[in-house]
């Protein structure tokens, strides 16, 4: 907890020093600091061995791939495709690295494109001290991604009002990973 603490401290000190102009890419470093703080962390959050135990018994399943997209194998099939998908490519560990990156790269991109630059700062303080949002990450890595798509698809939707598709997909992807992801659905409604 103090690697995380030390590291949430320096992340707002460097985002700090970027919106009032004094560090150039000060909040990107901290966004990289945090994802790569995500990248190597290994047994931290209440949920993490569970999720380790579901990957292992979802890549040794022998079944057929009807079974596998049926929900059989596990609830979410979103989910089970994408440990299948990292079992070819690295394992559990680069897909828990490849969630965490694409995590702080949302939230990244959402502080930097709609929060105004002085206030930087605060939203990434929202962010990193409000045990709901990067901590619980750590703990939950399906509801995690859920939301991070959502935002996703809510700022895909947001800057490019010509693509439709590509927010619904991700919509999609995320209800597939997790199904209280469909909250997002009423962003894309409204």
């Amino acid at each position: 907890m103090i690697v995380v603490v030390f590291c949430s401290i320096l992340s707002m000190f460097l985002t700090y020093l970027d919106s009032k102009e004094w560090l150039r890419n000060g909040m990107a470093f901290s966004f990289v600091l945090l994802a790569f703080l995500g990248v190597i962390h290994y047994d931290y959050g209440n949920d993490y061995m569970a999720y380790y135990n579901i990957y292992n018994s979802i890549i040794d399943y022998k079944g057929s791939v009807t079974e596998i997209l049926s929900g059989d194998v596990y609830k979410d099939v979103g989910w089970t495709v994408l440990c299948l998908l990292f079992s070819h490519f690295g394992g559990f560990f680069v897909l828990v690295a490849a969630i965490s990156i694409f995590e702080n790269f949302t939230y990244y991109f959402l502080i930097k494109k709609f929060v105004p630059q002085r206030h930087w700062a605060f939203a990434l303080f929202i962010y990193l001290f409000n045990y709901t949002y990067y901590l619980l990450n750590f703990s939950m890595l399906r509801q995690g991604l859920a939301i991070a798509l959502g935002v996703m698809a809510v700022i895909l939707l947001k800057k490019t009002t010509h693509i439709f598709f590509l927010p619904i997909l991700f919509l999609f992807f995320a209800f597939s990973i997790h199904s209280s992801s469909l909250i997002c659905s009423l962003a894309y409604i409204l």
